[in-house]
């Protein structure tokens, strides 16, 4: 009897991660993540989530995105691991015209692993979990360290590409202007 709890305990615990997992990262679909979230540290001021995700939303719509179902998403992954919004949003603007020009079946609105010789890049199981995997994997790196205490964009530059930076670094200063 002891053995067919235990089975149930840990079968438990698998559901109320996955569970997790989809809430945290799916938009509410289920997914599973292949990052490690970093400890829930982050204070949120109060109101601040229904001032900035209209904003997004308004800024998604003038452009004609078709990712606006995504703005709470971008909220969410700027707030989660302390990147300014308009980074995100702008590293999206850059690299697929904030959704209107990449392979859909990559669900990878960023181009982040992208080669351009092999034509190819990562893959996300939804959109959501490609903006969580974006601004997690930037906000892990060094550069981003060195962005946060020069506020220049530039910085960032160096860790995301090896093209156009002034052309790169010229969307992301806009689209912070524009929201």
């Amino acid at each position: 009897m002891e053995g067919n709890q235990r089975g149930v305990n840990e079968g438990m615990k698998l559901i109320i991660f996955f569970v997790t997992c989809s809430l945290l990262y799916g938009g509410g679909r289920y997914v599973l993540s292949t990052h490690k979230p970093r400890p829930m540290d982050v204070v949120h001021v109060a109101g601040e989530k229904e001032k900035v995700v209209p904003k997004i939303e308004a800024y998604l719509r003038r452009k004609g995105s078709p990712l606006v179902g995504y703005s709470g998403e971008f909220y969410k992954a700027s707030s989660y691991y302390r990147i300014p919004v308009h980074i995100i949003l702008g590293i999206c603007a850059s690299e697929s015209s904030l959704g209107k020009h990449y392979q859909l079946h990559t669900n990878n609105v960023f181009g982040w692993g992208y080669c351009d010789s092999c034509k190819s890049g990562l893959h996300f199981s939804s959109i959501g979990q490609g903006i969580h995997h974006v601004a997690r994997s930037l906000a892990t790196r060094p550069q981003f360290k060195k962005f946060q205490e020069t506020k220049d964009v530039k910085d960032l530059s160096l860790v995301y590409l090896t093209g156009d930076r002034e052309r790169w670094v010229s969307v992301i200063n806009s689209v912070k202007e524009e929201l």
